[in-house]
């Protein structure tokens, strides 16, 4: 009897513990519902973190005229022309670098020319009269049926470069970074450049101009042939030639486009075609503005 008196004790506890054991289960299942949903919802909505591109690197301008140095010693006018459009969209306001370019223009459409590509050559005839209309070199290059370019506008009187007087063969020349001294000129219809006589011949004919330059700076220099141009009585200006870079390396001379270390003279060559009939003829040292007369 007193065995049987303890079951309804024993019954009201085990229902006890049987309740609290079955909240606390409830409440841990609760708890771990909301935590999970929470970390799925930031796994939806956190926004994916992406790694930053950087930008390209822009060449400035003083690689860009390293650049054009050695495109321009290697007479790839392809890439001349490159070149001095980038640098020409940085400064616009360039007259040097409207002029260059315009001058690897002009040679670029005589390659593609030589190859028999005569709409590539009207194409960058074209270009070169757009950037230069006042200038005849394309126009008369460029094909009659080739798409019509603004015509040439009224010439206006050449202003000199400088008021210094003239020099003359011999004299040595200080300005800048380089020392100048024009040793010998002379007058060729053809000149040979190979060993097996293939010849450069003149549309009117060359003037040979042979300079001594030194670099007088700090530092290794290159001079190019755009410092150099001829200019007539008459105002006309006359450019290097681009054969004048492989006429000079076919007698073993140094060529306009290399660098020259400072306090080392160095021996160049250009070629000018110029009119049989120009009288007056003056070499302007562009970077040092003064003339030297040809005709003493």
């Amino acid at each position: 009897m007193r065995r049987l008196a303890w079951l309804p004790i024993l019954a009201v506890l085990g229902f006890v513990f049987w309740t609290a054991f079955a909240s606390v289960g409830c409440a841990s299942k609760a708890s771990a519902t909301p935590m999970a949903a929470s970390a799925k919802a930031a796994a939806t909505t956190a926004p994916a973190t992406l790694t930053p591109v950087p930008p390209s690197p822009t060449a400035s301008a003083k690689e860009l005229e390293a650049e054009l140095d050695k495109a321009w010693a290697s007479e790839d006018w392809a890439k001349v022309g490159t070149v001095l459009e980038t640098l020409h969209q940085i400064d616009p306001t360039s007259e040097p670098w409207k002029d260059k370019l315009y001058v690897a223009y002009l040679n670029q459409s005589k390659v593609l020319t030589q190859k028999g590509d005569r709409q590539g050559t009207d194409q960058v005839l074209a270009r070169a009269i757009a950037l230069a209309p006042d200038r005849p070199e394309a126009r008369a290059l460029i094909s009659p049926t080739a798409t019509p370019v603004p015509p040439t506008p009224a010439p206006t009187k050449p202003v000199p470069p400088s008021s210094t007087p003239p020099l003359k063969v011999g004299d040595v020349i200080t300005a800048g970074n380089w020392k100048y001294t024009v040793t010998k000129t002379d007058r060729q219809k053809q000149v040979q450049w190979t060993a097996f006589g293939n010849t450069f011949d003149a549309k009117g004919i060359w003037q040979i101009i042979n300079v001594q330059v030194e670099n007088i700076g700090k530092q290794t220099y290159a001079i190019n042939t755009w410092d150099f141009e001829v200019r007539d009585g008459g105002g006309v200006v006359y450019k290097a030639a681009s054969e004048s870079g492989m006429y000079a390396r076919s007698l073993k001379l140094s060529s306009t486009g290399e660098d020259f270390p400072p306090g080392v003279p160095a021996e160049l060559i250009l070629l000018f075609d110029v009119n049989p009939a120009a009288t007056g003829l003056k070499l302007n040292l562009v970077q040092a503005k003064v003339l030297v007369d040809l005709d003493q």
